[in-house]
């Protein structure tokens, strides 16, 4: 790691050595049509942050392959200054320059020049980094001195270059609607006339004006005084509020399968030379078997990193090159994956998906640039198999292996027309089974916790667990539950099982509490024992703003089952308890049994999730069960008298209600996964 770590940072050095000549300091381009800024303009009532925009402008040329970037902000706080008075702007030196045009601050009636060759400060800065990806950006950085409340910032560059991996397409979206509040947003299209832009408008139609510049078709769109939009929270990612407008010169999507063709072939030779390396490895194999172990192999043994500068931020790299460095990103990996399994007969395709539009993928114009990942297509006995190859540690069949729900995909083939529908993902579970071993007032207990995953669940308890130890597990898993039982001890080691063919992997927890009984404060006659679904909660804890416009997003697909088993000391006098919540969306059921003479009380909970949101005017139902769900996820055992035994339940004033709240932040990081 320390090795490819130095060999980046020497590679980022030689880099911005070599492109100083990339960035200059020179007048706008002639086509630009010159915008001013109001600098008397201010913002509306309680619409003034740290800053405000008084200008927002771009102007793009197709023919000029040319992007003018010109903005214009007012400093109205110290806050604003310490936001605002440093900013970078990025290129890729493959196949962009840059040229900066103004920088000036205007202040009291002057205009102060900040616009200086030996302040304008190049550096790589890989915003991906953490994703493993590196995209060869690199960052002007600009630092600017003797920047005031009050003064106005206004500056101006232009890029020049398109990526040539588009082949001269062109897709875009403009907003109308942002983050910030503006007196005025300006976006200017300059197309050669030949080339036909097809919009799309969402929220609201924005009519531009068309007029013809010679042999190009200019765009313009003008607005005054843009209100700042502030967005509800857990939003689903496709659900778009604000009004916007899509671009793209494609016509269809069969016409962006074609264009990706291009960029996923094979040569012959390079397939022949690749079958060289594959002989070994798949030698005497049966076609299935070829199946799986294709899979695993690109999805564990080729690790998942990408070098995506230029072309390669959507052409994927020599199946070969990948095979031989053993890694790649999405698209590398996908190429690999089809070229291995049609060596061997198989039927593969690369297929792009958008993972945040995912099912609404549909609803926009064709593009090339819609896509933010690939996955691969296989056909086995007759039916179409989906394949994710940078998900490691999959377990499970091809037939039963968890497949994200992308929702649509775009089959990277000659025959294809429309984006497919993809199916939803197999049936993934979380059973987690809490016994107490309950002693008398003066005694502990003991406490067992087995925790079974199936499908995605059991993916990514078997990646988590591959990337640390039993040790450590352990001692995450043992602080977890110091919140509700301070004294709790491990009475073994933690044991995991898994079974990678059936995909499921088993987590058997086992200790003791010496105190289990606590004094109640207001009583010391009486002392409470407390029982908690403490992981379920943290599924059942939703943002409590009901006054939204927007829907509300839910963790799907989520089929969670959670038990609670107590054997008590000594028969009790417990009552029984049913609760059932059925909605399109959630469904949730809830029993609490305890049979006279068993000594045991059970209580069972069950929770799934039906689809991947809640419709906005469902919202208010949508908290008010889950209030009523997170309810029951706390129960309380009160012993009294000597002889007298009664349950209650837990509730929000009782240490152990504290507790719980406090749960949800350390559960999120030891306990869930992150989805896919």
């Amino acid at each position: 790691m320390r090795c490819i770590y130095l060999a980046l940072v020497a590679f980022a050095l030689a880099t911005t050595a070599v492109i100083a000549q990339n960035v200059k300091i020179q007048p706008a381009p002639q086509w630009v049509v010159p915008q001013k800024p109001d600098l008397k303009a201010t913002p509306a009532v309680r619409e003034g942050g740290g800053f405000y925009y008084l200008l927002i402008d771009r102007q793009d040329n197709l023919a000029q392959k040319e992007s003018f970037v010109h903005c214009a902000y007012t400093f109205l706080t110290t806050e604003g200054v310490q936001e605002m008075a440093d900013f970078s702007v990025d290129f890729d030196p493959s196949y962009q320059t840059l040229a900066f045009h103004e920088l000036v601050i205007h202040r009291g009636g002057k205009v102060i020049n900040k616009l200086q060759a030996r302040d304008l400060r190049t550096i790589q800065r890989e915003q991906s980094m953490d994703r493993y990806l590196y995209d060869g950006t690199l960052s002007v950085v600009l630092n600017i001195q003797d920047v005031r409340v009050g003064d106005v910032l206004e500056y101006s560059f232009t890029r020049k270059g398109f990526n040539p991996v588009f082949n001269g397409h062109y897709s875009d979206w403009i907003y109308f609607d942002l983050r910030v509040a503006y007196a005025k947003l300006y976006r200017r299209l300059l197309v050669p006339s030949e080339k036909k832009i097809y919009t799309k408008y969402f929220n609201g139609e924005v009519p531009p004006v068309i007029q013809q510049k010679g042999n190009l078709t200019e765009y313009a769109w003008s607005l005054a005084n843009g209100k700042q939009f502030s967005g509800d929270d857990y939003v689903p990612d496709w659900f778009e509020p604000n009004r916007m407008v899509t671009l793209t010169d494609f016509d269809s999507w069969a016409g962006v399968a074609q264009w990706a063709q291009e960029h996923f072939r094979v040569s012959p030779a390079e397939r022949v030379a690749l079958k060289k390396h594959l002989d070994h490895q798949f030698d005497g194999a049966k076609k299935d078997e070829v199946l799986q172990k294709a899979i695993r192999f690109v999805q564990d043994e080729v690790r998942y990193l990408g070098f995506e500068s230029g072309r390669n931020s959507h052409k994927p790299h020599s199946p070969l090159s990948v095979y031989e460095q053993r890694f790649g990103d999405c698209k590398d990996k996908s190429l690999l994956l089809c070229t291995i399994l049609r060596q061997y007969d198989f039927e593969a395709y690369p297929m792009l998906v958008n993972t945040s539009m995912r099912s609404h993928t549909s609803a926009q114009l064709p593009a090339a640039n819609i896509f933010d990942h690939c996955v691969v297509e296989v056909w086995y006995e007759g039916k179409p198999l989906y394949v994710d190859p940078t998900i490691n540690n999959q377990g499970g069949t091809p037939t039963s292996m968890y497949f994200p729900t992308y929702g649509q995909g775009l089959i990277i083939r000659d025959t294809t027309t429309t984006l497919v529908k993809l199916p939803q993902p197999v049936t993934s579970e979380i059973t987690e089974e809490q016994t107490f071993a309950v002693g008398s007032k003066t005694e502990g207990a003991s406490f067992t916790v087995r925790t079974t995953y199936s499908g995605v669940e059991a993916d990514i308890q078997r990646g988590e667990f591959a990337s640390t130890t039993l040790l450590e597990a352990q001692k995450n898993y043992l602080d977890f539950y110091t919140n509700t039982y301070p004294d709790i001890e491990v009475a073994d080691t933690l044991v995991i099982r898994d079974n990678r063919e059936e995909n499921t992997f088993v987590v058997w927890e086992q200790y003791k509490i010496p105190t289990f009984w606590k004094p109640e404060e207001d009583n010391v006659l009486k002392s409470s024992g407390e029982f908690h679904a403490q992981t379920l909660k943290t599924y059942l804890n939703v943002s409590k703003s009901s006054n939204r416009t927007t829907p509300y997003r839910l963790n799907y697909p989520l089929n969670y089952h959670h038990r609670i088993r107590v054997q008590l000391p000594e028969d009790w006098n417990l009552s029984d308890e049913d609760k059932q919540i059925n909605t399109p969306y959630y469904q949730y059921t809830y029993a609490r049994r305890y049979v006279d003479g068993s000594k045991e009380l059970r209580i069972e909970t069950d929770y799934k999730t039906l689809a991947d949101h809640v419709p906005a005017e469902a919202v208010k139902e949508f908290i008010k069960d889950h209030d009523a769900m997170t309810d029951n996820t706390g129960y309380a055992l009160t012993w009294g008298e000597p002889t007298t035994l009664h349950p209650k339940k837990s509730s929000g004033a009782t240490a152990g209600g504290i507790m719980i709240m406090m749960i949800v932040i350390l559960v999120a990081v030891v306990l869930i996964a992150r989805r896919f």
